[in-house]
């Protein structure tokens, strides 16, 4: 199976690709309130609008540095309690390389050769907090 390796919070993360849609360079973000403190944004894309969610924040309460190689990940995650589409804030992408799909599963933390590697669960990575808001705001979309 192939995983995306990220970046964020100094951390080495990977998501499996079939749960990322899209990566795209960082983008002007629309302000929400009221929303979760890992709330960075709205983003607009292709007619719709995306929640964005930043990772740094999330992890260590501490907000992505915006630069060049900064990125945001389109997130459809799959199953049957499947969160609504929403996007990542990472500091960088990595690379995606093959893994062992025996032990990439969600948050399990994986060793290499350039240490340890925490695998994310799309339908946890947000909190408990970020995930109801994002289920209520794809809920008054479809509502709208």
């Amino acid at each position: 199976m192939l995983g995306l390796l990220v970046q964020a919070a100094g951390a080495r993360l990977a998501i499996d690709v079939r749960d990322v849609a899209q990566v795209l360079p960082l983008a002007s973000l629309r302000t929400h309130s009221p929303a979760p403190h890992s709330l960075a944004g709205l983003l607009m894309l292709r007619g719709g609008v995306v929640p964005v969610f930043d990772l740094g924040a999330i992890r260590e309460g501490v907000p992505t540095p915006q630069l060049l190689r900064t990125r945001l990940m389109l997130i459809e995650a799959r199953g049957a309690n499947a969160l609504p589409p929403y996007a990542l804030i990472v500091e960088q992408v990595i690379d995606a390389r093959p893994f062992d799909e025996a032990i990439f599963k969600p948050d399990k933390l994986l060793l290499d050769d350039q240490g340890p590697i925490h695998v994310l669960d799309p339908n946890g990575v947000l909190p408990f907090e970020a995930q109801d808001w994002l289920r209520a705001f794809a809920t008054a979309e479809v509502d709208g």
